[in-house]
């Protein structure tokens, strides 16, 4: 994510010309909503969500905007990026030289002397300062449902209220009750510099829009005033839909209002299903001699090419909600077109952390000692003899002794096979048939008296 901090603190925390890498300064959402102008820089915002280098996404956000972005960055709205308050310069971004995509705000936007009002750029703007970047701004498929207002001889509105040469504003609505100045007004760019050419275009306005103090009259795709479409026009999805705006994944209709709203964070990565195939999730892992250990998993033909978490937890930890201190290693790794992968990962103690894989969200997950256990001397040992499970059992003077055994069904064709147990020299202790669910577990205990 990124954040602000007062221009004075800025030093060496940009990237230079070649570096994809932006390096980040932290501060509070109250730095930025009391800030004002003192603030220059906005690669992000707190409380937002980030996808991406280079992005900042606004999602279910509610804030004072007061501050100038001149540096580059883009806001791509995949929330709901509203404002609901009284602004003072914009409803999304001050002082634009990225990009604002997708995005819309139902702020009251009201402005005093010297600032431009516009319901989502106040200002697109040209060059950066301190960023490597340069060029105009973009500003595309987004919408404004809130009066605009600028006084003292100010400019406002629909969409921004001043766009430099160089910069873009196309394929936006103007849904505006009113956008109002003492200045000039106008349902898409309020002004530009004189001579100025902003690449203004394929931009709408409702005729249900009143913008007060024209000094441009004329409405066209170019215009400051964008296309007039009828309010059962506005209200209608397709609409939008010819101005390139995704009703499917990034917008949904929402029928009360009778304009899109945003759905959302996109949907984390699929994690692997459990059973992720005919063996379910299996594991090895061999200690090498210098504190790592390498560890092959197997998912199965069906989890291939996905992502499977991969949790070490240190001694006895839960593995259901482990806390901070008990992790050894969090991370995922890819699987291969078999379903299969190996990673080598420093332990702090070999033999002792706990395996989870396949950890996220509600899948079943696989848990088991990274290493097989030894069984200590002088006790007798248990072993199903597919070497899926490996137990010990430590008997208590002529006490009866049980042990508990947690198979893991190795497929479905092999569920119902007998569970042969032996201890020793191979001597058969126990056989049974058990049923078994693909992937998942089950207890056996295992009467040891006697035997």
């Amino acid at each position: 994510m990124w954040d602000i901090r007062n221009g004075e603190d800025f030093v060496e925390d940009w990237r230079d010309a070649d570096s994809a890498e932006w390096r980040y300064l932290h501060e509070s959402a109250a730095t930025f909503n009391a800030a004002q102008d003192d603030l220059v820089a906005v690669p992000a915002i707190e409380n937002t969500w980030y996808d991406g280098t280079g992005d900042i996404n606004v999602f279910n956000t509610d804030w004072h905007v007061t501050a100038r972005a001149t540096e580059k960055g883009s806001v791509d709205g995949f929330g709901n990026a509203f404002g609901t308050g009284d602004m003072k310069y914009d409803g999304i971004v001050g002082y634009s030289c990225g990009v604002l995509r997708d995005a819309l705000s139902a702020a009251d936007v009201s402005t005093g002397s010297g600032r431009y009002a516009g319901g989502l750029v106040g200002i697109a703007g040209g060059a950066t300062q301190r960023a490597a970047t340069t060029g105009g701004s973009l500003t595309e498929r987004a919408y404004a449902a809130g009066p605009v207002k600028a006084t003292g001889n100010q400019s406002a509105g629909g969409i921004s209220g001043y766009a430099y040469t160089g910069t873009t504003v196309r394929n936006n609505v103007a849904l505006n009750p009113t956008v109002t100045a003492t200045g000039w007004a106008h349902r898409i760019v309020a002004r530009t510099l004189a001579d100025g050419a902003p690449a203004v275009g394929n931009n709408l306005a409702s005729e249900l829009v009143v913008a007060a103090t024209q000094n441009v009259g004329a409405t066209a795709p170019e215009s400051f005033n964008g296309t007039t479409i009828t309010a059962a026009q506005a209200v209608d999805p397709a609409t939008y839909t010819a101005l390139g705006w995704d009703l499917e994944t990034v917008w949904r209709w929402d029928t009360g209002l009778g304009r899109p709203v945003l759905r959302g964070p996109a949907a984390p990565a699929a994690a692997v299903l459990s059973p992720a195939g005919a063996g379910g999730i299996r594991h090895e892992a061999v200690a090498n001699g210098d504190g790592t250990v390498t560890l092959a998993v197997s998912a199965g033909s069906a989890a291939a090419d996905r992502q499977l978490s991969v949790l070490l937890l240190r001694g006895r930890s839960s593995t259901s909600a482990p806390d901070e201190d008990d992790i050894a290693y969090l991370g995922e790794v890819r699987l291969d077109g078999q379903g299969d992968a190996t990673l080598t990962v420093l332990v702090p103690e070999p033999g002792k952390p706990a395996l989870a894989l396949n950890t996220s969200g509600d899948t079943t997950r696989y848990t088991a000692s990274l290493l097989p256990k030894e069984p200590p001397t002088g006790t007798p040992a248990m072993t199903v003899l597919d070497d899926t499970v490996t137990a010990t059992a430590k008997p208590h003077g002529n006490a009866p002794a049980q042990v508990t055994i947690t198979l893991v069904c190795a497929g479905e064709a092999t569920c119902q096979d007998q569970v042969v147990i032996s201890h020793g020299g191979g001597a058969q202790l126990d056989a049974r048939k058990v049923t078994l669910q693909p992937g998942r577990t089950r207890d056996l205990k295992v009467d040891l008296a006697g035997r």
